[in-house]
């Protein structure tokens, strides 16, 4: 099997016109001027946090778009503050579980969690 290796990849946060952008990326500034190439409003890089493969940025994405459901605004698009979207981003830990039956890394299991489970709770009040 041919697989291009893994590469680091970021989960960014983009701000613009009152609105937040959760994504993913391998390089975030040339995302967010692709961004800025279709809008008219300039939208800037709040914050980014790498993680070492592709597989868990895009899982702690899904954990963000999650959390936050109830605020989209469209596609990948919240209407939330910035620093609401990073204290959520920041509290998600990642630990890697071995799985018994691994013969190799792609077999392994991860484990997402945040710092305080009710984060939410405290960015948002009680849903």
């Amino acid at each position: 099997m041919n697989r291009k290796p893994d590469r680091p990849t970021s989960v960014y946060i983009i701000e613009c016109a009152g609105h937040v952008k959760i994504g993913v990326a391998v390089d975030p500034r040339n995302r967010l001027a692709a961004i800025n190439t279709g809008t008219p409003v300039v939208a800037s890089l709040f914050a980014t946090r790498q993680f070492d493969a592709r597989l868990i940025a895009h899982n702690v994405e899904s954990r963000l778009h999650q959390m936050f459901r109830s605020h989209r605004a469209n596609g990948e698009w919240f209407a939330i503050a910035p620093e609401a979207a990073w204290e959520a981003l920041r509290s998600i830990r990642v630990r890697k579980l071995r799985d018994a039956t691994a013969r190799n890394d792609s077999l392994d299991r991860w484990d997402f969690s945040e710092d305080d489970p009710t984060i939410a709770n405290i960015l948002f009040g009680p849903a």
